[in-house]
């Protein structure tokens, strides 16, 4: 089963914090049965929020994206097919960060 882990969940990973956050996420993560992907929006997300400066944020995109990749995780990449789906979502997702990562 393939996976796309939402921004939160990635972050939670790399702090190691999923056990007290979301110990089922966890479970998920370590199963070898799903494969896990992440993609651009996760990281375009991230350094949004990162740029912002707020003191209980301090996420390095690049340094994540790298351990993810290490814990054997796949990256997505946008392409214009993604930016072209969005038209075609309902909306009942009005996070556009979600609306892309649903494309």
């Amino acid at each position: 089963m393939n996976i796309l882990v939402d921004s939160h969940i990635l972050i939670w990973h790399a702090f190691d914090e999923l056990n007290k956050k979301s110990p089922k996420a966890l479970s998920i993560i370590q199963n070898f049965d799903y494969n896990l992907y992440f993609s651009s929006v996760n990281l375009w997300e991230i350094s949004i929020k990162s740029s912002l400066n707020k003191p209980d944020f301090n996420v390095n995109p690049e340094q994540l994206a790298n351990g993810l990749l290490y814990d054997g995780f796949e990256q997505l990449y946008i392409e214009n097919k993604h930016l072209y789906a969005i038209k075609n979502l309902p909306h009942i997702h009005k996070d556009p960060f979600d609306r892309l990562l649903l494309a």
